[in-house]
């Protein structure tokens, strides 16, 4: 996703008074039933200002802005109510916002606008990570330097301690690689990063492209790219960071993607 947001945002109503329209937002505007609200929505159980769309850290959001009969966030199969001091939701393209009484409410479905991603030089499903474990698990290097670290995984008591051997495992097993993020699954459509590092361990602060994290959650697969900048044409952040190649890949359980590691090789063109 750019780092500001270049096109219309496209709202289409699924239900409600004014459902089969598709509306073009430009932002900041606020949704309700008032006749001057940017979107008006004149069905009776809303609130004059429902919410308002906002572009916020690199993303669109959707704000409630302390509604009478509240706003609902969905994406896939998870849901979140937007109340109390949870009431923002980040938005991509696909995800529904159910506004007002529960029983009718209005439903909203978005269309993010997006840069275009280039092809990625490798794709790895999660269905064939058994087969790539097995032929790396063959290695005998490679096969020691795993278990060093799965020991000391075994020792980790935290979220951060895990994080950090991670890290220093891909480091030792990426020789190329120069930085390292890590984003984890919130409610409400969130994926903050809640981790970062280089090789030298300075703890950079590092964003990750909403871009390449929506392709790879909806790919559930891993993603590697030369020439990250050139490729995401648009997103700032990329070009910003002076990417030469980036590997994205998730982290997942069952299946559900709870998160998401970024690395990164910002020396050279080319590969890890």
């Amino acid at each position: 996703m750019p780092d500001a947001l270049t096109a219309p945002l496209i709202i289409e109503v699924v239900t409600g008074l004014r459902a089969g329209e598709r509306l073009t937002v430009a932002l900041p505007a606020v949704v309700g039933r008032g006749a001057d609200a940017p979107i008006p929505l004149p069905d009776s159980h809303l609130s004059s200002v429902h919410g308002e769309f906002v572009w916020r850290d690199g993303a669109v959001r959707y704000i409630d802005r302390g509604s009478s009969n509240g706003s609902t966030h969905r994406r896939g199969s998870s849901e979140t109510a937007l109340a109390g001091v949870e009431r923002e939701a980040e938005l991509w393209t696909g995800d529904l916002l159910f506004l007002g009484d529960l029983a009718q409410p209005v439903i909203l479905r978005v269309t993010v606008p997006e840069p275009e991603l280039g092809p990625a030089v490798a794709v790895r499903p999660i269905g064939e990570v058994a087969d790539f474990t097995a032929r790396v698990t063959a290695e005998p290097s490679r096969l020691a330097t795993l278990y060093r670290h799965m020991t000391a995984l075994g020792q980790s008591t935290d979220l951060d301690a895990v994080l950090e051997t991670a890290a220093r495992l891909v480091f030792e097993l990426l020789p190329r690689a120069t930085h390292l993020a890590v984003a984890l699954a919130e409610r409400a459509g969130r994926f903050p990063v809640v981790y970062a590092n280089d090789r030298s361990g300075q703890r950079p602060d590092i964003a990750i492209s909403t871009t390449l994290l929506r392709r790879v959650i909806e790919a559930r697969a891993g993603l590697l790219f030369t020439n990250a900048a050139s490729e995401v044409s648009g997103a700032q952040s990329v070009i910003a960071a002076g990417l030469a190649s980036t590997l994205v890949v998730p982290l997942w359980t069952g299946n559900d993607v709870r998160g998401v590691i970024q690395v990164d090789n910002r020396d050279a063109p080319g590969l890890f």
